[in-house]
């Protein structure tokens, strides 16, 4: 049964990275969003109940991407915020962490508070000094989709 629940979270993680960039996708369709939104939760209560702590973490990332992409910032920002701290507590996973960093920016950018963007921004960029050229390139291809204008705004 774990193994069963495991499979269907990756399934679950693996369809939604395709969906919240698609962009194919209208934002004004609530439905579409709506159950994007819901498979994101639920992937990540898969991953928290059987999975690691990295795959946990991870859920989290994906969680504050999708929330990003409908304007939901402050849950966003909480996603990406409890993702933070399952590293700190757990081991050092820089790559994860500078990730995460550029939707904390997206999400505070979508508050109104810029200083705190700034900041998760400038940590990200600190942590992808030390990327690899691949890593470099698909860091800062993620960093560029950043303006909160292009994402569809809040209900």
């Amino acid at each position: 049964m774990i193994e069963a629940k495991a499979h269907v979270g990756l399934l679950c993680v693996q369809s939604l990275q395709g969906s919240v960039d698609n962009p194919r996708l209208q934002g004004d369709e609530l439905s579409h969003r709506n159950v994007i939104m819901d498979a994101a939760v639920v992937c990540e209560r898969l991953w928290m109940q059987f999975g690691t702590w990295l795959n946990h973490e991870r859920s989290l990332y994906l969680c504050a991407l999708t929330f990003n992409r409908f304007g939901q910032w402050q849950s966003a920002l909480d996603s990406a915020g409890k993702a933070l701290v399952i590293i700190e507590s757990n081991g050092v996973e820089e790559v994860d962490r500078a990730f995460l960093l550029l939707q904390v920016s997206k999400a505070c950018q979508g508050l109104g508070n810029r200083g705190s963007a700034d900041e998760a921004l400038h940590a990200a960029d600190r942590i992808a000094q030390g990327f690899d050229s691949q890593l470099s390139r698909w860091f800062l291809d993620v960093r560029s989709k950043l303006k909160v204008a292009d994402f569809v705004p809040a209900d």
